[in-house]
């Protein structure tokens, strides 16, 4: 059959249809509204109607719907994240990286300098140094990286607080 569409300024359609028998009357005609879909009260009839649309109504398979409705609870992502295999993870310039990097790499240690102070003496600031070999730590080259350790106790000599920088 045949579609006939007469638009009104009005913002109303006409649509009639010939429904394969060549005759179109009453019983073939359709209306219709043309709306503004800039209207404010539109815009906010149809947000309302998609965000408080029950989820239930849409979970067919391969849906956006279906993906929302399934989403995995939080222990799931955190479970996935810290089981996460570290050898997909060595990117340079990623945290996984320096991870890697860190977990796998033995470092020696020289002591620059120490302040003690207190009764017993306890050592309050440190320097030290970081190297990738026992022979750069004994000759004091090829430095990874320097820290201080800054630390303090209390009237008993017990450890408060301990915190590190790199300079």
């Amino acid at each position: 059959g045949w579609y006939y569409f007469d638009l009104s300024p009005t913002g109303r359609v006409v649509v009639t249809t010939d429904a394969g028998s060549g005759v179109t009357d009453d019983n073939n005609r359709y209306l219709s509204h043309l709306v503004d879909p800039d209207a404010a009260d539109t815009k906010a009839a149809v947000t309302e109607a998609v965000w408080d649309e029950p989820v239930s109504g849409h979970t067919t398979p391969g849906t956006f719907g279906e993906a929302v409705d399934a989403a995995p609870a939080a222990a799931d992502i955190a479970d996935a994240v810290w089981d996460e295999l570290l050898a997909g993870h060595t990117t340079a310039g990623t945290f996984g990286e320096a991870l890697t990097f860190q977990l796998s790499t033995t470092l020696f240690w020289r002591l620059l300098s120490t302040t003690y102070s207190g009764s017993p003496a306890r050592p309050t600031s440190l320097i030290v140094a970081a190297y990738a070999t026992k022979a750069d730590a004994d000759a004091d080259i090829n430095r990874l990286y320097t820290q201080t350790v800054t630390q303090t106790f209390d009237a008993t000599g017990q450890l408060v607080t301990s915190s590190k920088t790199r300079i």
